[in-house]
């Protein structure tokens, strides 16, 4: 514990910095992303810097044993500019979620290293201003990268789950007038929402019974897998 609170002291500037850019709002993040995609170097430093934090968070959660905390800060940096270069802004995922596989690659990578090795101190961790032409790894970078074992889905998976999630997204759209104005309540506020609600206070809403409610809410469930699973299929296909 002791170790733990020196290093965090040691990092006492580097934290100072980062606090200065607090986390991103989705719209903040997609047009900052947008930008960095074209190359604009000032949105991708902008885009690694409101993000550092979590690398920070990471780090604490994965340092073993006597790894050095600022350097698995720095193995985690070098991963949130790598994702920075990767991201697609159109992939309908949140930046974090993707540079948090690159993230823990690069961090699981160290790890990996540091257990048949001993690595010297590389003294302290890089200021906030991150440089972004840092170079990712010594030799083979990207290989290391795909070599490393992680049973989390990878950035890839990732985007190809979020593409095709917009898919079913603008499918079900299209079949609001053939399941109705109640089996459209039904998908957003039961089927697709995180507090759905009951089939009681549907029932209610439109002056129904709940079994009234039951009936239409089966009718629905039929009509989108029905007409769901052939979009699912094409996805599948095209990501084989």
């Amino acid at each position: 514990m002791a170790t733990a609170d020196h290093e965090l002291e040691g990092l006492a500037p580097y934290l100072d910095a980062i606090r200065a850019f607090p986390p991103l709002s989705r719209k903040e993040e997609h047009a900052l992303a947008l930008r960095a995609r074209l190359g604009d170097a000032a949105a991708k430093q902008k885009l690694v810097r409101h993000n550092l934090a979590f690398v920070i968070a990471f780090a604490r959660k994965q340092r073993r044993g006597g790894v050095r905390l600022d350097d698995l800060v720095q193995e985690g940096n070098v991963g949130l500019l790598r994702a920075v270069d990767k991201f697609d802004p159109h992939a309908g995922t949140r930046f974090l979620t993707y540079a948090g596989w690159w993230i823990r690659a690069h961090i699981g990578k160290y790890l990996k290293e540091a257990r048949s090795s001993v690595r010297p101190q590389s003294g302290t961790v890089a200021q906030a201003d991150v440089a972004l032409d840092a170079a990712v790894g010594d030799e083979d970078d990207t290989a290391l990268v795909d070599r490393l074992e992680d049973t989390a889905p990878g950035p890839e998976a990732t985007c190809f789950a979020a593409e095709r999630d917009r898919a079913v997204r603008a499918s079900v759209a299209r079949l609001r007038r053939r399941i109705g104005e109640m089996g459209w309540d039904i998908v957003c506020h039961r089927l697709a929402n995180d507090s759905p609600r009951t089939l009681d206070e549907i029932g209610k809403a439109w002056g129904l019974s709940r079994e009234r409610a039951r009936q239409v809410e089966a009718r629905t469930k039929h009509i989108l897998q029905r007409n769901l699973a052939p979009v699912q299929e094409d996805a599948t296909r095209s990501a084989a």
